[in-house]
């Protein structure tokens, strides 16, 4: 069984052993990419959600009559380099 003392022993040893620095180094440089990674993941997600909730705010202002489908359209496509196209490719 290992013992606290013996963990205090091996954390010790690999503190003065010369690989210390280059495996910190990589503890810390996967630590950062697996939050950078995380957290552009939720990002995407975030996005996708908002561009969905604004499609289907959208189509339910077309649906009541209050805005015109082409300017739904417009409105969609603000900001984008390639337009969603008015015809469906059904």
């Amino acid at each position: 069984m290992l013992l606290l003392a013996d963990l205090g022993e091996i954390i010790h040893d690999v503190i003065r052993s010369p690989f210390s620095i280059p495996l910190a180094a990589i503890i810390f440089g996967c630590g950062v990419w697996t939050v950078s990674a995380i957290s552009c993941a939720v990002s995407k997600v975030l996005v996708a959600r908002g561009q969905e909730r604004t499609r289907r705010e959208l189509a339910a202002y077309v649906a009541e009559g209050t805005l015109h489908p082409d300017q739904a359209v417009a409105m969609l496509n603000a900001g984008r380099s390639k337009p969603i196209s008015t015809e469906s490719n059904a």
